[in-house]
């Protein structure tokens, strides 16, 4: 029954945007009168729950940096990558190099999380660090741009409430280890950067080189990140004036953007190019597209309508960013319609919609009946929460549920360990068995952190799968020649008997496996792994 629910709420939420943009035109009909003063009272009793929102999410942000695994299984591969240009090993290993770890994540992704870990020292929790980070500092950017824009102080709290209570919908994908939270961070930086406020047209060059900056670091987390902080920077260079100016400070701040992320050892962008090319044959999915569409369209309607009521007085900058905030949402839809990926690409457009819909609000065309429009906007908000709130509270019950695990985590940790103890001076890598056990491989990175080589990363093998890559023979041979001694093999399962995720067929060729058991043989039993040893 839970797993349906699960299945009804998360996995088909979009359906929840759309439900939500549908009913908008219906608050059309209400005019002012007694509804007013209820929306008034509403608003002030919404201070207590949008201050719940906020702490509830900050709650399980930096709560958890001491839960004992990772919530997705693609954290595991982001930390242990990371974690190997300590020791200048490349991110981007050749395509027919033995190691299968690259995935299609840009170079600054790693560098942030390794420079933490290189601070504090590698471990699960520091790993993590970056996400917890950049969701505060979202919040904050967000505040700044609410205030920035003419929203005073003491009101910025419903509002942020309101992202809160959004960001929750996604959950884990605005604090995860993933590229999403950065993202989700630059692009509320980049709206409160083009609102400049007054004295940003006499001196337009400094926040035009801050939003080249913020376009060229976006583009090495994901390939298309650029397009969340495009509307706005359209809007500066519009807004601040002395468009020559702004045009060559941004065009600086962009090639900074752009160059420093490459400079550090490890990192060769031939071979970056290369997978970006070979993930070309991903193709996209019509199914991921509707539900992209569906849940973009909660975006969409409501900033048209408020545009549409303030059309007559906005400027052309305004227009503008009006104009190219839906052409960029409708970009990432098709973007996100890549198999793997989905609608949670649309969340980085969330700050950024918050402080656009204020901004329109405040622009309203004079003598259009405003205590009407209040009741309206706050009916509109009230059908937001209502079609959202169950999604959002799966989504909370199935993050605290992942804390059943928390013992049974801790006590594979610990077999992990004592095996790095006992087996000082020996290569050792972590393998897959099935289903059921996937979550504990999740600690590989415990053995990556302790100066062991990486070799299988089952989160890029699934994506080399779906880009039509072959598995090479130096694979092959770096397992029949055992180039590791020891192998951790979840307990009692067959090895590399795991499925791809994208088709449901064995992930592992047979000709892996084979050279797997031709190699090594179990030498020790334990709870959580098996011990397999070379047999030479």
């Amino acid at each position: 029954m839970i797993e349906l629910v699960k299945s009804l709420l998360i996995d088909y939420r979009p359906w929840a945007g759309l439900a939500f943009a549908a009913s908008l035109p219906t608050v059309l009909l209400l005019r002012g009168g007694r509804g007013v003063r209820w929306s008034e009272r509403a608003v002030r009793l919404a201070r207590l729950p949008a201050a719940a929102a906020v702490a509830w999410l900050l709650l399980l942000a930096w709560g958890y940096l001491a839960y004992p695994g990772y919530l997705d299984h693609a954290e595991a591969m982001v930390a242990s990558v990371a974690w190997l240009l300590d020791r200048g090993e490349p991110l981007y290993h050749a395509l027919d190099a033995p190691e299968r770890y690259t995935i299609l994540y840009g170079p600054l992704l790693y560098e942030a999380g390794h420079a933490v870990m290189a601070l504090l020292g590698p471990s699960l929790w520091a790993s993590k660090l970056p996400g917890a980070l950049a969701l505060t500092a979202t919040l904050g950017a967000a505040g700044l741009a609410l205030h920035r824009g003419g929203r005073p102080w003491r009101e910025t709290l419903a509002p942020l409430g309101l992202l809160a209570f959004l960001l929750l919908y996604f959950l884990q994908y605005s604090f995860w280890n993933r590229p999403d939270p950065a993202i989700l961070a630059l692009s509320a930086l980049a709206a409160w950067l083009a609102l400049g406020g007054e004295g940003a047209s006499r001196s337009p060059a400094p926040r035009a080189l801050a939003l080249g900056l913020l376009g060229g670091l976006l583009l090495h987390l994901k390939a298309h990140a650029a397009v969340y902080a495009a509307p706005w920077a359209l809007f500066y260079l519009l807004d601040a004036g002395r468009p020559l100016r702004v045009v060559a400070a941004g065009a600086l701040g962009a090639a900074a953007g752009l160059l420093l992320p490459l400079l550090p050892a490890g990192i060769s962008l031939p071979a970056y190019l290369a997978w970006l090319q070979a993930a070309v044959g991903h193709g996209l999915s019509l199914e991921l597209l509707v539900l992209d569409l569906a849940l973009g369209s909660a975006l969409l309607v409501p900033l048209a309508l408020l545009a549409g009521r303030a059309w007559p007085v906005l400027g052309w900058p305004d227009r503008a960013l009006v104009l190219s905030f839906g052409l960029a949402v409708l970009a990432v839809c098709l973007v996100a319609a890549k198999p793997g990926s989905g609608p949670h690409h649309l969340m980085p457009f969330l700050p950024g919609a918050l402080v656009l819909g204020d901004r329109l609000l405040r622009r309203q065309s004079p003598g259009r009946a405003p205590a009407a429009l209040r009741l309206r906007v706050r009916t509109g908000l009230l059908l937001l929460v209502l079609a959202f709130l169950p999604a959002v509270a799966v989504n909370s019950v199935f993050v605290l549920a992942n804390l059943g695990q928390v013992t049974a985590l801790r006590e594979a940790r610990g077999e992990i360990e004592s095996a790095l103890a006992r087996h000082p001076g020996r290569t050792l890598a972590m393998g897959y068995g099935g289903e059921a056990s996937y979550h504990k491989t999740a600690l590989r990175p415990l053995l990556v952190f302790a100066g062991q080589p990486y070799l299988l990363d089952a989160v890029a093998m699934m994506d080399m799968k779906k880009s039509g890559l072959a598995l090479p023979d130096t694979t092959l041979r770096a397992l029949s020649g055992c180039r590791f001694d020891l192998w951790l093999i979840p307990a009692g399962e067959a090895p590399f008997s795991k499925r791809d995720f994208y088709s449901g067929a064995a992930l592992f060729d047979d000709a892996l496996v084979e050279a797997f058991r031709e190699a090594y043989a179990r030498v020790e039993a334990g709870r959580h792994f098996d011990l397999w040893a070379c047999r030479r």
